[in-house]
């Protein structure tokens, strides 16, 4: 019999893809869901794709110590994420380290290494089959009540917008030609792929 602590839910994504965001949408629906940190209801922490104790705030918390009954993936636009972590330090340190452990993405430099981060932690998290993919630059307040009513059998308010952003950080923003520039056709290709199945298509593709 398992000993794994049982919660509710699990947001998974990659760093600076929204997870700080739904841990706060989560709280205003009325769940202790909370950002790398775990709530009565549940997670919301980037770490928690992999059974590693994580390497931001509480660094006693293991996936491998629990169990959820429903997995959620957070996205927003492909580039911005690359962009984020290019530009902000989560290609470096810990936060690196820490997907490096999991990824091959010691022969890649630059931009083309956030790229291959970016598709091969989604990879990981996506093998693990999500429940829902959380959009959340696309009304994830609908998202996630439609998600809810199914889920929880009961009926939730239409909650305004957030009026502010979460965990955000200033930088410049990568284009489709700065990353394709940067990349191996290889990467391009897969990163391509990923970007059309999330359904953001690249210029070239969307013409």
């Amino acid at each position: 019999m398992s000993n794994r602590k049982m919660k509710k839910f699990l947001v998974l994504g990659h760093p600076r893809s929204g997870t700080g965001y739904m841990a706060t949408l989560f709280q205003r629906f009325g769940y202790d869901v909370s950002h790398e940190k775990m709530g009565k209801d549940g997670i919301s922490s980037w770490m928690f794709a992999v059974e590693e104790n994580q390497v931001f705030m509480d660094r006693s918390l293991n996936r491998k110590n629990y169990q959820f009954e429903h997995t959620l993936m957070t996205m927003r636009h492909p580039n911005d994420i690359v962009s984020s972590i290019y530009y902000t330090g989560d290609m470096k340190g810990r936060s690196l380290h820490y997907r490096q452990a999991y990824l091959p993405l010691e022969n890649y430099q630059g931009i083309e290494k956030a790229v291959q981060s970016v598709v091969g932690w989604y990879a990981l998290i996506e093998q693990q089959d999500p429940a829902l993919i959380m959009y959340v630059d696309r009304q994830p307040a609908q998202q996630l009540a439609h998600f809810l009513q199914m889920k929880e059998a009961k009926d939730y308010p239409l909650i305004p917008a957030l009026n502010r952003k979460v965990n955000a950080r200033k930088h410049a923003d990568l284009s489709w030609e700065d990353i394709k520039h940067a990349c191996h056709e290889q990467t391009w290709e897969a990163y391509r792929r990923f970007c059309n199945r999330q359904g953001y298509r690249a210029e070239e593709d969307a013409r």
